[in-house]
């Protein structure tokens, strides 16, 4: 996917120095920047195995560099590219395509985590202007072979990936949890926005652990498991701080939002203004036994795809504290009595001025146990008419 125009420019204007770098060479601007190319003689056809040369290259640039490939090359790596304890690095892709040719199984152990670019304990970096390719022909989920992201984030800080494509993935576009190294580091401060993704054989964009999280403007779709997946391994995993907002969704299976996972701390997800087409805006969330979830915003969604399962609504929220349900549109399949809203344990609940298609009711109570609800000015059936119980608020 081309970037937009305004993004494109930027990268562009700052690459016109590009010009006057000798292929394999670094070269330091009037103002300072380091600028480095990969030397021309990198196989730029895919046809042959180049891990290797392209992490030497990483391996030799300084901190604080741009670097940048071969405009518009095929690079083959059928192994995994390394970024670790890095600061200030630009990844100029300058619409270089990265790909793996194998599935990986030829690396034994080593084949479920070969995911194709891996960040680890890295601050400040910037990816942009690629496309990463995984091997998988299908969408289809291997479990020999799910840790094979586009994109792995261990513990970093401050990451941006934009204007980038990714897909053909055994495992997610896009995966975001901690780093492993005599303790445990979260990720904090990452961003993905303006960016393609299409065919995952897991989620499409996970979160294990980590704080201030952003996926914006982007497109995903064909996903094997959930779009979006937030997910603690562990007690420490807290998730905190997420917003998704403003991408569009294509045909996937199971959820839009899936949150189940470990009793960690979950707090402020923000859901907001983002197009499903042909996907329903199904979000399930549900704390472990004995643990609590807070401050969730579901807003300004619109979803075609008709939502239909045994809880009778699209939006499943269970041992949850502070939820806002307004201003969505979405559609409900005929004949089965569904709401927009499933809740259980949960308190300060508010489902305001939502539009469900086909729907006989907002909120779905599935235990005697929610507190302090309300819910006021939505429309349900078809056609779209008030419905008839304002009550709570």
């Amino acid at each position: 996917m081309l970037p937009s125009p305004r993004h494109h420019a930027r990268w562009i204007f700052g690459l016109t120095a590009v010009a006057a770098l000798v292929s394999g060479c670094t070269t330091t601007t009037a103002q300072g920047k380091v600028l480095s190319l990969i030397d021309a003689r990198v196989p730029q056809n895919c046809s042959v195995d180049v891990t290797t040369q392209i992490q030497q290259y990483l391996d030799s640039v300084p901190n604080n560099s741009t670097v940048i490939f071969q405009h518009g090359a095929c690079y083959r790596i059928d192994g995994t590219i390394h970024v670790e304890h890095r600061r200030g690095l630009v990844i100029e892709g300058n619409q270089a395509t990265f790909k793996a040719v194998t599935s990986g199984r030829e690396l034994g152990s080593g084949a479920r985590g070969r995911a194709q670019w891996d960040f680890e304990r890295d601050d400040s970096i910037t990816v942009a202007n690629m496309t990463v390719l995984g091997a998988n022909p299908d969408v289809t989920y291997v479990a020999a072979l799910e840790a094979q992201h586009n994109f792995n984030l261990a513990g970093v800080t401050n990451m941006l990936i934009e204007n980038v494509s990714g897909g053909r993935t055994y495992g997610d576009f896009v995966y975001v949890g901690p780093q492993y190294a005599g303790q445990v580091i979260g990720s904090d401060h990452v961003t993905v926005r303006n960016s393609h993704f299409d065919r995952a054989g897991r989620q499409g964009m996970s979160i294990t652990q980590g704080t201030n999280i952003v996926f914006d403007s982007n497109s995903l779709g064909n996903t094997a498991r959930s779009i979006f997946d937030l997910e603690p391994n562990s007690a420490s995993g807290n998730i905190e701080h997420v917003t998704i907002e403003n991408n569009s969704i294509g045909h996937s299976r199971l959820n839009f939002l899936a949150n189940w996972g470990a009793a960690s701390k979950i707090d402020d997800i923000n859901i907001l203004n983002n197009q499903l087409n042909d996907h329903v805006l199904s979000v399930d969330v549900n704390a472990p036994v004995g643990a609590r979830r807070s401050n969730y915003v579901i807003s300004g969604n619109t979803s075609s795809g008709a939502a239909g399962n045994p809880a009778g609504a699209a939006l499943i929220f269970r041992h949850v504290d502070n939820i806002v349900v307004s201003g969505n549109t979405t559609v409900t399949e005929n004949y089965r009595h569904m709401g927009l809203v499933a809740l259980r344990d949960t308190t300060n609940v508010r489902v305001t001025d939502n539009a469900t298609l086909t729907a006989t009711r907002v909120v779905v109570d599935e235990a005697p146990d929610n507190v302090n609800v309300c819910q006021a000015r939505n429309r349900v059936g078809n056609p779209l008419m008030a419905y008839r119980s304002d009550a709570g608020c």
